[in-house]
């Protein structure tokens, strides 16, 4: 389910999967990515 996230890039689906996973560290890590994208 992750990998179909990452591909659609479903940012909020893909952080709540891994947070369901028991990583929340990689969750915040994908999160802080893409704002640092977004960011410029």
């Amino acid at each position: 389910a992750q990998e179909v996230c990452v591909k659609k890039n479903l940012l909020r689906e893909q952080v709540f999967i891994l947070g369901r996973m028991g990583v929340p560290k990689r969750a915040l890590s994908v999160l802080i990515n893409k704002l640092e994208d977004m960011k410029g």
